[in-house]
């Protein structure tokens, strides 16, 4: 029994994309100073072992090579680097610029980025599982404040079932519709989903009265059409466990 590759824990694509030779790259001007090597795109890299093991999937491959008594020789030399498939050099350099900030340890001086940057970040953090980092991204991005919308998607692509709910309900209870290009983006049975529950927050009202919450236009108790039409804390709570049921039908992230 042979092995594992590293290609069988790096890759995320499919086995026929291009590579590109290294004979054929360059070495990165600012991330190549440690001993492992790396190739993304183009570009080598040279990255300290203990810093690739923070991620359990380099750990594993690691590890295999040991439990195999095998010498890792990918790695050592420009001519015989490991290759990273699936990814690019904007993410790479996104990432070791964060892990050159010695983040996400406690004194770390957190790195002024855009939410490009993080997003990429936060991608190869999940793909080779880095739960610290993962986390850290994650909160650099919420406090960037993207937008429903935006959030949605990434919660998709990252797996950050928390960002789900908010954004749901964010976009069934703000006063504008959604616009043509955020239901490109979210398709059409989520848009379709949402609308209803806009439909039902529209209707609803509360009684003046007896505090009742309907959506017939009257009081049951005393048959006044006396309701409040702001957007109080009961209609929040409303859009939120019409969320929640969505997110149940659903199945949350996907």
């Amino acid at each position: 029994m042979t092995p594992p590759s590293v290609a069988s824990y790096t890759s995320g694509v499919a086995s026929n994309d291009t590579v590109t030779s290294p004979r054929e790259c360059k070495r990165h001007t600012y991330f190549y100073a440690s001993p492992i090597i790396l190739l993304v795109e183009d570009t080598l890299y040279g990255v300290d072992k203990a810093l690739l093991t923070q991620f359990q999937v380099f750990k594993d491959m690691f590890e295999a090579a040991g439990e195999f008594n095998k010498d890792l020789t990918e790695g050592l030399t420009d001519d015989n680097p490991i290759q990273l498939h699936g990814v690019t050099t904007f993410e790479m350099d996104s990432v070791l610029h964060v892990l050159d900030s010695k983040v996400p340890s406690r004194d770390a001086s957190i790195p002024s980025m855009n939410a490009e940057r993080w997003q990429a970040v936060l991608r190869l953090a999940t793909m080779w599982d880095f739960e610290q980092l993962r986390s850290f991204a994650i909160q650099a991005i919420e406090d960037l404040k993207l937008g429903p919308v935006k959030m949605i998607v990434l919660a998709w692509e990252s797996e950050v079932e928390k960002w789900l709910k908010p954004s749901y309900v964010e976009l069934c209870t703000r006063t504008t519709p959604l616009t043509a290009d955020e239901g490109k983006v979210l398709g059409l049975d989520l848009v379709i989903q949402l609308a209803r529950i806009r439909e039902t927050l529209r209707d609803a009202r509360q009684c003046g009265q007896c505090g009742e919450i309907c959506n017939r236009g009257l009081c049951t108790f005393t048959a006044l059409a006396r309701f409040d039409t702001t957007l109080p804390e009961w209609k929040l709570r409303r859009a939120e466990r019409n969320v929640d049921a969505l997110l149940t039908k659903s199945g949350g992230v996907h």
